[in-house]
């Protein structure tokens, strides 16, 4: 069984990056990046 496999250990990962400085510097640098993604797919489609 991977982590994350139950409901219980999806919101405890979520629980624990929110605590994180780091890991929340890299969720804006993932959101800044979907947000550049669909901004190109929309001026090219």
């Amino acid at each position: 069984m991977r982590l994350g496999d139950t409901r219980e250990e999806r919101e405890a990962v979520v629980t624990v990056a929110g605590n994180d400085p780091a890991g929340d510097e890299a969720m804006s640098v993932q959101r800044d990046r979907l947000h550049l993604v669909r901004e190109a797919a929309s001026t090219i489609g």
